[in-house]
């Protein structure tokens, strides 16, 4: 009797402890859930300041433009009893006070400095003012500016003050996704990290990366500050009118590449379609040598196919050839220079091949095609409209 005594003792035992464990493990659960849900909305970013041995004491905080949700210290080397105790014990009163200005741990006065110093630059890098967590205000400003992308304005947010690049947001864009969409997704935080405009674009969204810069740097001369602390040119006026004289004398002249031509070389014209008009290429050259390269006109976006107009004169008298590398995201513009060399060469009465060519059809390959071969055609939709392609093949063979 006394045994099954025992036994019902212990499972009502175990029943109430199974209980129990229930019902906290839906506490925990119910507390986790509004957690996310209080953070939801919120960034997370980190602030380092000099703790009291001058080792960096670096903190993650959690934060919107009202509330401090989180605030962990990640990394210190305090004083385990002094500094160390006000590491693990400042966060959580901050987040609760929901402010920067709580009192120090008592005997940790600087160590309790440096942790406010990092939060408030958390808060100042996530584009928040401390000031609203209790911190000293920043003297920080929100400006917008908007510049021409390739496809329509960008338009850029911008928080910073004299010295710091706090935030930089692109609110509206219309880019292409895979390239313009792609700088206006990166370049904003490479931006603020380096504090600076001069940053590397992104890889064939040279237009949308200049934008994304040059709105930044609009913000910055509006807000009343130096261009110049955030890698762009300084505001001396002096300097900006040499600027743009140095400019104005550069487009005057065209782009041009040019070796000694000896007497029996010729020069000659040819023009092509570019992607924003006539590409007119001047020429000189003989039965071997092309000795100077120059693009006489065109109308070309400056940031792509101006690039290429630039850049490839000089490339193919280098080479001696028209067979050289196009200029990453302005093929239309590199195609029509190719072509338009050849076409000089062939009006100066000159073999193509000589010089690597020919390009004449740069947008053809043929083989020999075989009987029983068909020739179709498709279309699709390219950057500026229709592009029309024809294509011979049989079952196995283009």
């Amino acid at each position: 009797m006394m045994k099954k005594h025992n036994y019902l003792v212990v499972r009502i035992i175990c029943i109430a402890l199974a209980v129990l464990v229930a019902v906290g493990a839906g506490a925990i659960t119910a507390k986790n859930a509004a957690a996310k849900k209080a953070v939801e909305g919120a960034v997370t970013v980190t602030g380092t300041a000099q703790g009291v041995f001058g080792d960096d004491v670096v903190v993650q905080v959690t934060l919107d433009a009202e509330k401090l949700y989180d605030i962990t210290v990640l990394q210190q080397n305090e004083t385990p009893e002094l500094g160390g105790k006000a590491c693990e014990t400042l966060p959580a009163q901050m987040v609760e006070a929901n402010s920067i200005a709580v009192d120090a741990y008592s005997g940790a006065t600087m160590t309790s400095n440096a942790l406010k110093e990092a939060v408030s630059q958390a808060i100042q890098s996530a584009g928040f003012n401390p000031a609203n967590f209790g911190g000293e205000d920043s003297g920080s400003v929100t400006l917008q500016a908007t510049e021409q992308g390739i496809d329509g304005d960008v338009v850029v947010e911008v928080t910073l003050d004299a010295t710091t690049i706090y935030s930089v947001k692109v609110i509206s864009q219309n880019e292409t996704p895979e390239l313009g969409g792609q700088a206006c997704a990166t370049l904003p935080d490479q931006i603020v990290a380096a504090n600076s405009v001069a940053v590397d674009g992104y890889s064939g969204a040279t237009v949308t990366s200049t934008a994304i810069k040059n709105a930044v740097l609009d913000c910055i001369k509006e807000a009343g500050f130096d261009p110049a602390n955030f890698g762009g040119e300084g505001s001396d006026s002096a300097a900006e009118e040499a600027t743009e004289e140095v400019t104005e004398e550069a487009a005057a002249e065209p782009a041009a590449a040019e070796a000694t031509a000896p007497e029996g070389a010729v020069t000659v014209q040819a023009t092509e379609q570019g992607i924003g008009g006539d590409v007119t290429v001047e020429v000189t050259l003989d039965a071997s040598t092309i000795y100077n390269v120059t693009v006489v006109s065109q109308n070309e976006t400056p940031a792509l196919g101006g690039v290429a107009c630039e850049q490839m004169p000089a490339e193919f008298v280098a080479a001696n050839s028209v067979d050289i590398d196009g200029v990453s995201g302005a093929t239309v513009t590199s195609t029509a220079l190719k072509k338009a060399v050849t076409d000089c060469i062939e009006a100066a009465g000159f073999d193509p091949a000589n010089y690597n060519g020919p390009v004449a059809d740069a947008a053809s390959t043929d083989a020999a095609a075989p009987d029983g071969a068909v020739t179709v055609q498709a279309t699709e939709q390219g950057i500026g409209g229709d592009v029309t392609v024809e294509v011979t093949l049989d079952a196995s063979t283009i």
